[in-house]
């Protein structure tokens, strides 16, 4: 069933969406061989048909995770960033800052981005703040205290990752969608409650007399 929906999201993403818009398509869970239900090739021909990029992962044992995010790293670089400060953060409801825990750098910039999401993105907003590579425990230069002492300072949420051996990938996103969930919920009631009170109100009529 999963499967059957990507073209139709594929499709409408293509309708709604300008040519900024970077997909990769990702077979999950591709360690269980014996339960799949989904071939690699049926996978790959769909993914070719729209001009993606296919990859298969498996969260639970770490297989081409890293692969996965280094193609959107890829296809997200290959925006001028001009044209992806306009696109990208157009009807946005969750952002990832992934910074890298043996790189002060990344950390010094999460400001800068900040500000830029500030600039240009929706206030129905949820972040997140993942430091990555926290693996690499003798190179990391970004304490955890420093970075969540960071978020707390933006009450946003902070989580440590490893994408090399899935360390709190899946609870990151988890958590990411969560926050959406919890911003959208409101605002869709009140829209709903909004067209219930629209099409329950009595008609007002005038009486318009002719001399």
């Amino acid at each position: 069933e999963s499967f059957d929906n990507i073209k139709v999201w594929l499709q409408a993403i293509d309708q709604h969406s300008d040519q900024n818009v970077k997909k990769l398509l990702i077979g999950n869970k591709c360690d269980l061989t014996y339960d799949r239900v989904v071939g690699y090739a049926t996978a790959k021909k769909l993914a070719d048909s729209f001009s993606i990029p296919y990859v298969e992962t498996s969260a639970k044992r770490s297989t081409n995770v890293e692969q996965a995010f280094k193609i959107i790293a890829t296809e997200l670089m290959s925006i001028p960033e001009v044209e992806a400060s306009c696109s990208y953060y157009r009807d946005i409801h969750g952002i990832i800052l992934v910074i890298d825990v043996t790189n002060e750098k990344s950390f010094e910039n999460i400001n800068k981005w900040l500000e830029e999401i500030d600039q240009q993105a929706t206030d129905a907003l949820n972040v997140l703040l993942v430091g990555n590579k926290c693996d690499l425990t003798y190179d990391r230069l970004v304490g955890h205290e420093t970075a969540k002492k960071l978020a707390d300072s933006l009450n946003i949420p902070y989580i440590e990752t490893s994408a090399k051996n899935s360390t709190n990938v899946e609870q990151a996103f988890q958590t990411l969608t969560s926050g959406i969930i919890s911003i959208l919920a409101p605002i869709e009631a009140k829209s709903s409650a909004t067209n219930d009170q629209a099409e329950t109100k009595p008609i007002e009529s005038t009486t318009i007399k002719s001399d």
